[in-house]
């Protein structure tokens, strides 16, 4: 990239954990909302800014970066924000909307051949590398994916090989990439920034902002006037170092940034009429309950059904996430274009819950709280596995509400909590999941945006509770190998509505993030995670 480099930041390497969020995709977070959305459409809930005036130029944009964050190279960044950085100035093949469809950008379209898997794309003819004479190329594109493919795992984007089986330039303008498998959703793969093969040193990028400088305080971004789309209203965007979001929140008190995106439950605090705003963001984060279908109760549906209706969404939502959450029976995102609303059916329900335990033949037999195994005087017991970890409480607290309800139904919810640590390589939690040492297990996951969730299906990596069945690995196969939009759409109907009969794990609501940002930013309507900044050429200020 051109620019003028000052004391450049240091780099620091990151160990990208599975966590309080076990990963199944290569990207990461932020959260927030005030409104009860638990009742709403998936978007109805996420507050949209009023009206906005005319648009004007001019301003700057102030946003928070992690300390020592690596700007030398789009293609090793090390967490989202970066990514999110370099997305102002270096662009993708294809992008995706805020439901998940995918839009023009690089490539202005795209068909595949009989088979599903081999893809031509055509590429924009007027697409100049910033500061440079050069336009964009097909062997641009092929240039990027040897880089990541020589990179391999320590790129941030190493998993476009877990989809990209070759790839050639066939003229300047047209490029063809073979995928491993069928099917529209493999093209979620090809979501990295292009870098241009026809200059030496740093690459420059085409996107709507030019890198002007980088030091230890500050990296600035100046608005690119040859951009193929239009200039952006705000003239500059700066990135200014902070140790963590509690200390990117006080700043932007501060006045010293004016645009903070983070996932902090208490963020309605910040909104202040006139002058600061705020707007919510749903992301793929997801909480759900495991369950060890080894346990021979819990590997029964109708228990695991019974589960479900007797743990109340809302109030969870309510008072431990403080609204910053929206309720889900499936694991595919409500804003998603492939979500099927119809497999909303777990809404807190105690009276079928008992329902569903008598007919499997649970009694009180001694009037106390609990239920008892049939022909025994045993309680209806399971374990309940959460981690403890000081970044935050919400979870563990979470597995405490959902005790006490489940009390109300008569069963009984021992909480177990182990210990984890972002900075430990191995940890109770982690080892306690994967040996299956559990009943129940309240964990949270980054879902990938192309909704393979087979990994927490039968023979998954990520299939911690042991569930052996086949049927609803193969509906999603279905669904990620779909040719087109609406055979996508279709399969994924059929995948939720069979999820949601099988059940073999509780999906229980996905998180929302928020940004905070100040009152004279407009034209800010939809941000959704993680394509954070992807509108910002729509946005500017305005004082009245």
């Amino acid at each position: 990239m051109p620019m003028k480099n000052t004391k450049r930041c240091t780099r620091t390497h990151f160990r990208r954990a599975i966590s309080l969020v076990l990963c199944l995709a290569a990207l990461a977070v932020f959260a927030g909302c005030d409104a009860d959305l638990n009742n709403t459409s998936p978007t109805s809930g996420i507050q949209t800014p009023a009206a906005s005036p005319p648009p004007q130029g001019g301003g700057e944009l102030r946003l928070p970066v992690s300390i020592n964050a690596d700007v030398t190279n789009p293609l090793l960044v090390n967490t989202e924000e970066v990514a999110a950085m370099f997305s102002l100035a270096y662009e993708q093949l294809l992008s995706c909307d805020q439901s998940g469809r995918f839009t023009p950008a690089l490539a202005e379209n795209w068909t595949s051949d009989d088979s599903g898997r081999v893809w031509t794309f055509n590429l924009r003819k007027s697409v100049r590398w910033q500061g440079t004479d050069y336009f964009l190329t097909a062997q641009d594109v092929k240039y990027t994916l040897d880089k990541l493919l020589a990179l391999g795992d320590t790129s941030y984007y190493s998993f476009v090989f877990n989809y990209v089986e070759s790839y050639e330039a066939v003229d300047e303008s047209t490029l063809k990439i073979t995928m491993k498998q069928p099917g529209l959703a493999s093209l979620y793969a090809l979501l990295f920034p292009v870098l241009c093969s026809q200059t030496t040193g740093s690459s420059p990028g085409t996107g709507p902002y030019v890198f002007t400088s980088v030091s230890d305080e500050e990296i600035v971004l100046a608005a690119n006037e040859q951009w193929w789309k239009h200039t952006p209203y705000i003239s500059k965007v700066v990135f200014e170092p902070r140790e963590n979001n509690e200390t990117a929140l006080a700043s932007y008190l501060a006045g010293q940034l004016n645009f903070v995106p983070t996932s902090s439950l208490s963020v309605g605090r910040y909104r202040e009429e006139d002058n600061t705003s705020m707007i919510d963001m749903m992301t793929q984060n997801v909480e759900l309950l495991l369950v060890n279908h080894h346990n021979a109760l819990l590997s029964t549906p109708e228990i695991r059904k019974a589960i479900a209706y007797g743990i109340d969404r809302n109030e969870l939502i309510t008072n431990i996430y403080m609204n910053r959450a929206f309720a889900a029976d499936v694991p595919v995102a409500p804003d998603s274009f492939v979500y099927e609303s119809k497999s909303k059916v777990y809404d807190y329900n105690p009276a079928k819950a008992t329902e569903l335990l008598t007919k499997a033949g649970f009694e009180n037999t001694d009037d106390d709280e609990y239920l008892e195994y049939p022909n025994s005087a045993n309680e209806l017991t399971f374990t309940l596995l959460v981690n403890e970890t000081t970044e935050s409480g919400a979870r563990k607290d979470a597995a405490n509400m959902i005790a006490s309800q489940l009390q109300k139904i008569g069963i009984k919810v021992e909480v177990e909590t182990a210990a984890f640590s972002l900075a430990s390589e191995s940890n109770e939690y982690e080892q306690r999941l994967e040996s299956g040492d559990f009943d129940l297990a309240l964990v949270g996951l980054n879902l990938a945006r192309n909704n393979d969730v087979r990994p927490l299906l039968s023979g998954g990596s990520k299939n911690y509770g042991g569930y052996a069945g086949q049927s609803l690995n193969d509906l999603v196969k279905n669904m990620v190998t779909a040719a087109d939009e609406k055979s996508f759409r279709d399969a994924a109907s059929q995948f939720q509505l069979a999820f949601v009969q099988e059940l073999p794990f509780i999906t229980l609501y996905f998180r929302l993030h928020s940004v905070v940002y100040t009152s004279e930013l407009k034209g800010v309507s939809e941000i959704r995670k993680p394509d954070l900044l992807k509108d910002i050429d729509q946005w500017y200020f305005y004082s009245g």
